[in-house]
Formats: C-alpha cells, structure tokens, sequence
C-alpha cells in the first residue's frame, strides 16, 4: 500500500462515546443564509476549450451580483 504498509491498519476505539444531538439553529449556517450572491466568492470551474465569451458573461452577472469571482483551472 502506499505509506508502507502490508495492510490498513485497525481503527483506534473513539477517545468519548458519540452523542446523538439535535442541530443547533443557533449555529447553523444554510438556515441562515440570504438570497443573494452580495459579499461571496464563486468559483468558475474552466478547462482547456472553455467558451471566454460564456466565462466573461457569468462572471460579469456574479460580480454586478456583489460576488468576487475566482477562475479555477488545471494551468
């Protein structure tokens, strides 16, 4: 295998036994969330034969949205 060795090694017990609880709607974050783009970040994913005129209108509409856009690619 990869680090070395002949076979996975077993898993450690839990240091404490796991607690059922409910969410907190206190620390939620998806509950919470607005509708809008205002003040995010949005990645653009893009690649090798990627249309410039269709990445230049998406991120033209997210950052008249109030987004930052981030342009994501292999090189």
């Amino acid at each position: 295998m990869g680090l070395a060795f002949d076979k996975v090694p077993d898993a450690l017990a839990a240091a404490a036994p796991v607690r059922e609880m409910k969410p907190s709607l206190t620390l939620q974050i998806i509950g919470k969330m607005k509708d809008t783009l205002m003040g995010r970040t949005i990645g653009i994913l893009v690649s090798d034969g990627s249309d410039d005129a269709v990445i230049g209108k998406i991120k033209k509409a997210v950052m008249d949205a109030g987004a930052i856009v981030k342009i994501i690619a292999p090189k």
